[in-house]
């Protein structure tokens, strides 16, 4: 649900900021290049640090508890 309108306003509105050639376009590539950025960091941070993170505190505080199927 979410997916879609993060795609089009990164594909429609910042990439083409973000690659501006022409008068004034130094500003605008300035804040598409940082937005850009921002999505890839926010993209790594809660798709590979944060299950990371949280696999490691429930381990670590005991939490995390390996579920092993019945036999029988």
């Amino acid at each position: 649900m979410r997916f879609r309108p993060i795609l089009l306003t990164f594909t429609m509105g910042v990439v083409p900021m973000a690659i501006a050639t022409g008068p004034s376009s130094a500003s605008q590539s300035a804040i598409g290049i940082k937005v850009v950025g921002g999505m890839i960091s926010e993209t790594v941070f809660g798709v590979i640090f944060a299950p990371v993170f949280l696999v490691f505190v429930m381990k670590l505080t005991g939490g995390y508890k390996r579920i092993v199927p019945a036999r029988g």
